[in-house]
């Protein structure tokens, strides 16, 4: 089993994989991390592993940025000294929440679920796949005033978010609230169609007007209808976007 692990204590990293290796017969740790920006840079240039560890708090925050910036579909098992995570862990691949001192029969338990569940995933991947392209959103549900309104794909330009609120601009300009943060939209709506440029933007293809090189790998891009801020696309995910661009 390919495991990646991250944890900012070498102390806990070091018992971590002693007590996976008692349990596994064959295991093979690809990476410790101990940053969220480590795990981007990891994740951008590596395939996935079969499982993750996932210490919550790490050297520069917690681990849950990491999910706005890069989209995993292995299981997760997370790590804390604390059980106030235990809800948002659920929502980002979560399939354990272990406490630490982490004990070696939790870590038995936890294999074994993952083991118990990797058929049932293999199994329902192609349908997961086959019922999300059916599921993929033809309109997006907005607010003005006390009304909703339903705007059609092809009218979207892109969707912002700003202080926990989602907005969408749509061609014309104009400006809605949307009930569903980026995250949730980002996974319903075509990766044809649409692109993650950063935290607080998702772009429809129609709305980029033109993009080029910025410092440390990074790229600009400016969106029409204008947005009135800087666009950055992160180095990892510079070379994906110009690919999509068909660049």
């Amino acid at each position: 089993m390919n495991v990646v692990l991250l944890e900012d204590e070498l102390p806990a990293a070091r018992r971590l994989v002693n007590l996976l290796r008692r349990n596994l017969p064959v295991v093979d740790v690809l990476a410790q991390l101990t940053s969220v920006q480590e795990a981007v840079d990891w994740f951008g240039t590596h395939p996935e592993p079969d499982l993750v560890f996932m210490d919550i708090q790490l050297s520069d925050g917690e681990v849950f940025g990491l999910f706005e910036l890069v989209t995993l579909h292995c299981p997760v098992i997370f790590t804390t000294a604390y059980d106030t995570y235990m809800l948002e862990a659920f929502h980002n691949n979560g399939i354990e929440y272990l406490l630490k001192p982490i004990k070696e029969q939790d870590v038995a338990l936890a294999i074994e679920k993952v083991r118990r569940f990797k058929g049932h995933f293999n199994q329902r991947l192609a349908s997961f796949v086959s019922d999300r392209r059916i599921g993929e959103k033809q309109r997006i549900l907005v607010r003005k005033g006390a009304a909703f309104l339903s705007i059609p794909m092809d009218q979207v330009a892109y969707l912002q978010s700003d202080h926990k609120l989602t907005f969408l601009t749509d061609l014309d300009g104009r400006k809605y609230l949307c009930d569903r943060n980026l995250k949730e939209l980002e996974h319903q709506l075509p990766s044809r169609s649409f692109f993650r440029l950063n935290r607080a933007y998702l772009a429809h293809v129609q709305s980029i007007y033109r993009f080029g090189p910025f410092d440390r790998g990074r790229l600009w891009v400016e969106l029409k209808p204008d947005s009135d801020e800087q666009i950055l696309v992160s180095q990892e995910r510079a070379s994906e976007f110009k690919q999509w661009m068909g660049a």
